[in-house]
């Protein structure tokens, strides 16, 4: 598995961050058509269903006019629905303008193709077994729905990322979906029919219609639609007309269904919504022939997840990766990467004794492999005593006694603890330098606090790139009191010095009156420092008497009086208000079980008054324009 990197030892040199076009307005372009069915009949009538594609999004050159060439002839069909294949090798550029179709749908960049964060996948040569196993299950199971799970580690991420690779490569791929807690976007189910379907648009571009169509007809779909109505109308029903429309499939090309990837159900925040959504899917599945895809799901073996598949044993083909055993591949893993990192050794390192030691205090996690490779050569002391101290250690009951002795044979820092606290708490990944800028440190400090923890803290060698764990687990362990132990991070005040910063933030607003670049802090600090004000004071008194301070309160008032309008345009624009209103919501309820503090409860109210004010009026404007 690809979980092992180069240890970062020096900063690199900060840059600005290049910001992102605005989105495209909507203007209507389609015919009103009483259904999908004719949208996608009408486009198949003109061109026979096939050939089908969209504007090149990169300019001509000689190498990809070659790879454009070679792919129009490797153009496959899955079901009768052409499939465009993908380039699984490389990322492709970001496109210089936002399409219509990506401007009202705002997908999140969360597919197999996705450029940011790290990425784990099978290494060539091991997980042969399970692999074959699901291409079988893809290409000849009748089964619409596949569903691996495992447990934390144990790799279902790098072999969802493998499969959708190989089968956006051969043509079968329709749509890909990685979840990531603490991840923005990617941790809430929100985003996943809508980026699936820009996906599905592209990947059978005869349904492209037929998506703007229902969009066009039904405004209200995405942000106010159950997930089982946004499932039908915005991937099934568009597939399937596609299907239908198609006269004769292409000759000697294969008709397996195409694939949709949904990795980590469990790392999704709203298990409610997760659950809803398996639910639609055993609905759809259950009937004959209806899915006009098949659906690889993975996760943990979590209640609200098994509860739903399990009622759907006759449509699902159910993988556990505790029936297959990764040793063999967990040697050979840990074999090539460390004769990589050490390639001029003149003996063997470490030896065939010291490997089979480490595979067995790997216990088959994959995850815990890659930390105790991580921990040997992370660059911090002789790699050979990092290799004693790592064949010393537990890690029999897990990840955590792992965890802890990385830790506790970090170099003493004054900032690491307030650093990390703070990654786990936060609800997106944050660069080096944002960190910086939101505690008031030199990036250049950033690193040097999480240099000696960078075997589970993974930093990039650009300081514009997010700050990654090595495992959601950490996150799990570091927020655990009963696991974490002198490492537990304290929530409250720290949520405390996140809603400082924020403030900080807002109070130097952007010339164009709203924060528009995705990686801005300024646009984290508009969406979630209302957030964690509401979980800072959930926790109780302490926190209350830190927002409670006459300087606090004028400091909000001093927000109020001059940012505002730059706040609530950015909400507006991001369509984040709901959200907003609802976290001021239980705010207002906590305060006033508490002490009742007037002066903070009714800068709290006028804030939430002009916000909810705000909102009404965007709402008649956008009604009154239709």
């Amino acid at each position: 598995m690809h979980l092992f990197r180069i240890p970062r030892k020096t900063k690199t040199k900060a840059k600005d961050t290049p910001t992102e076009p605005l989105l495209t307005p909507l203007n209507s372009a389609l015919e009103r058509t009483n259904s999908v069915a004719e949208v996608a009949e009408s486009i198949a009538e003109e061109t026979d269903g096939f050939g089908i594609t969209e504007e090149p999004r990169e300019p001509p050159t000689a190498s990809n006019v070659q790879a454009s060439s070679s792919q129009e002839q490797a153009i496959t069909v899955q079901g009768a629905v052409t499939i465009q294949p993908q380039n699984a090798t490389s990322n492709p550029s970001p496109p210089v303008a936002v399409s219509r179709l990506e401007g009202i749908l705002q997908p999140v960049h969360a597919g197999y193709d996705r450029t940011v964060g790290h990425i784990a996948r099978c290494q060539q040569g091991t997980r042969h077994q399970i692999i074959q196993k699901l291409t079988d299950w893809a290409t000849g199971d009748t089964r619409p729905v596949c569903w691996l799970s495992g447990s934390a580690g144990s790799g279902k991420s790098a072999i969802s990322q493998t499969i959708a690779e190989q089968f956006a490569e051969n043509g079968q791929l329709a749509g890909s979906f990685f979840f990531l807690r603490g991840a923005g976007p990617r941790s809430t189910i929100s985003s996943l029919i809508p980026s699936l379907a820009f996906q599905l648009s592209s990947s059978v571009p005869t349904t492209k219609p037929a998506i703007e169509f229902v969009i066009e007809s039904q405004p209200t779909l995405l942000r106010a639609a159950p997930i089982s109505e946004q499932l039908e109308k915005l991937l099934i029903e568009p597939l399937r007309a596609a299907r239908k429309s198609i006269r004769t499939p292409i000759f000697g090309q294969s008709k397996h269904k195409p694939t949709i990837v949904i990795d980590a159900l469990d790392e999704c925040d709203d298990k409610d919504s997760i659950y809803y959504f398996i639910s639609a899917i055993v609905d759809f599945a259950s009937r004959k022939d209806y899915l006009p895809f098949k659906l690889l799901l993975t996760s943990r073996m979590e209640n609200h997840i098994r509860n739903q598949l399990e009622r759907a044993s006759s449509c699902t083909c159910r993988l556990s990766l505790q029936d297959y055993d990764a040793t063999n591949d967990i040697r050979y893993v840990l074999r090539s990467h460390f004769d990589l990192m050490y390639p001029n050794m003149p003996f063997l390192w470490p030896d065939s004794q010291e490997l089979e030691a480490l595979v067995r205090k790997a216990g088959g996690s994959f995850i815990v492999a890659s930390t105790l490779f991580n921990f040997i050569t992370d660059g911090t002391e002789v790699p050979e005593h990092k290799l004693s101290q790592a064949l010393a250690s537990r890690t029999d009951t897990g990840l955590d006694l792992l965890y802890q002795q990385v830790l506790q044979l970090a170099p003493p820092n004054p900032h690491t603890s307030l650093i990390v606290d703070v990654i786990m708490l936060l609800r997106e990944p944050f660069s080096v330098i944002s960190l910086g800028r939101l505690l008031q440190i030199d990036p250049r400090e950033v690193v040097n606090a999480l240099v000696g923890v960078q075997s589970i803290i993974l930093i990039p060698d650009d300081d514009r790139k997010p700050v990654l764990l090595c495992h959601t687990s950490l996150r799990d362990f570091f927020t655990s009191s009963a696991r974490s132990g002198q490492f537990y991070t304290n929530a409250p005040p720290r949520h405390v010095s996140i809603v400082s910063g924020l403030l900080t933030v807002l109070e130097h607003p952007p010339h164009d009156n709203i924060f528009l670049d995705k990686e801005d802090l300024g646009r984290y600090a508009c969406r979630y420092w209302v957030y964690h004000l509401q979980v800072a004071l959930d926790s109780g008194k302490d926190t209350l008497i830190s927002f409670s301070k006459p300087a606090t309160v004028r400091r909000l008032k001093e927000i109020e009086r001059r940012f505002l309008d730059h706040w609530i345009n950015t909400l507006i624009f991001h369509h984040w208000v709901t959200p907003i209103l609802k976290d001021f919501e239980i705010i207002y309820s906590t305060l006033w079980l508490l002490n009742r503090p007037i002066l903070l409860m009714n800068i709290i109210k006028d804030i939430k008054d002009k916000v909810d004010k705000s909102q009404r009026k965007s709402r008649n404007q956008t009604d009154s324009d239709e």
